[in-house]
This record gives C-alpha cells, sequence and structure tokens, in this order.
C-alpha cells in the first residue's frame, strides 16, 4: 500500500484502488474496477449537477470558491482569459489539494497525461510547474440528444496556487474530520445501474433548467 499524505475528511470514506489510492466520484468504474485514468462525462455531469464535489462527492456550499487543477500552459492562459472551458467538473479546495498532492500527473514535474504505445507520441505534458485555480463561478452545459457531452465554463479566478512537486501540495493538508449530519450524502456510483439513474436525472434537470445551469 502507498503512504498517502493527511486525507481530508471529506476524502477517508472514499473506496480505495488496490494500491490504495481514494477513488475520485468523477472517475469510471468497469466491471466493480475503478478506473482512475478515466473520468466518465456521466458522473462529471451528475456530480456537479446534483451540487457535489468532482472528487469526494459531498456537498459544495452555495456561494464557495470552486476549485480545479491544470497543468502550466493551462493555467497560464485560463489566468490570462479569466475564465475556461473544460470536461471536468469542479471541487472543495482540500479535494483537489489532495489530487495535486497523490495524482501522479500532477504530483510530478514532467508528466504527462496519457500515454499511448511506445511507438507513438506521448500525451499532453504537464509542464513545469502545475496550478490549482479558484473561481467565483462555474456553469455546466450539456447536449440533450446522443452523442452527449458536458461541459462546465469556470469564470473569474479568485486563488492561483502554483507548485513543482506533491510534495508542496502535501504542505498544505492537515487531516480534518468528515462532514456530519443529513446534509452530507455522498454522491458516489460504482455500478452502471447506478450511474444511468443519476444521468437520467441529471439530463431532467438540465431540461428543465435549460442548457446552461449555474453552479
Amino acid at each position: 500500500m502507498i503512504e498517502l499524505p493527511p486525507v481530508p475528511g471529506r476524502i477517508a470514506g472514499l473506496p480505495r484502488d488496490p494500491r490504495g489510492y481514494p477513488v475520485p466520484a468523477e472517475n469510471l468504474w468497469q466491471q466493480g474496477k475503478p478506473q482512475l485514468a478515466v473520468q466518465d462525462f456521466r458522473r462529471c455531469g451528475a456530480l456537479y449537477a446534483h451540487g457535489a464535489c468532482a472528487v469526494c462527492g459531498l456537498p459544495l456550499t452555495p456561494g464557495e470558491t470552486l476549485y480545479r487543477l491544470f497543468s502550466h500552459d493551462e493555467a497560464e492562459q485560463t489566468v490570462k482569459q479569466d475564465a475556461c472551458k473544460r470536461a471536468d467538473g469542479p471541487g472543495h479546495r482540500d479535494c483537489m489539494i489532495f489530487s495535486g498532492a497523490t495524482c501522479p500527473f500532477f504530483a510530478t514535474a514532467g508528466a504527462r497525461r496519457t500515454y499511448e504505445s511506445r511507438e507513438t507520441a506521448k500525451g499532453t505534458p504537464r509542464g513545469a510547474t502545475a496550478a490549482l485555480l479558484g473561481f467565483a463561478a462555474v456553469q455546466i452545459a450539456m447536449t440533450q440528444e446522443p452523442p452527449h457531452a458536458v461541459w462546465f465554463h469556470y469564470g473569474g479566478v479568485e486563488e492561483h496556487i502554483t507548485f513543482t512537486t506533491g510534495d508542496e501540495m502535501a504542505a498544505l493538508l492537515t487531516a480534518s474530520e468528515a462532514p456530519r449530519g443529513p446534509g452530507a450524502i455522498r454522491k458516489y456510483w460504482k455500478t452502471e445501474p447506478e450511474v444511468k439513474r443519476a444521468w437520467a436525472q441529471t439530463l431532467k434537470l438540465a431540461a428543465r433548467h435549460g442548457t446552461a445551469m449555474p453552479g
């Protein structure tokens, strides 16, 4: 089992993969096995449409700053434009800090997002640094008809943390208690029937509120 940095209370209850990594709520499960390298657009859309963090699946507080990790070039362009469009949804600050500390892509200088066969070029580079950006607002937009697509429109950069290694992000973490109470219901779907039901609910919400739903 791997040695993890201090685990935020929101993340402590997540399922783990065989190595011990917590599996984010946005990630795909296939035949009962988590796919840490694959974000499922249905889960991404359903989580934010239901007001939940992309990592822990627990509620986002209305009005709080919303966070996502970025590669070097993505962060520079986003800060310059004060906005961006992405296929992955936002989360809590501590959840994204933990992801930055543990995700091999974001935690390692020179990493690349995907690896193809040895005969082809490697995937998108992280760059010399990565960044955690916090935003004032996020809107979700999705297509109602197949092939479905989900996009998140981020705007208003409120915080910008640049880091080189996962250790720098780990230093920002402290262990905390998991949220309690009736409002702390985790949105997390392991099986295909579960995520299909959540996705159907999400499409209904989108139809009710229009193509763009405010977070």
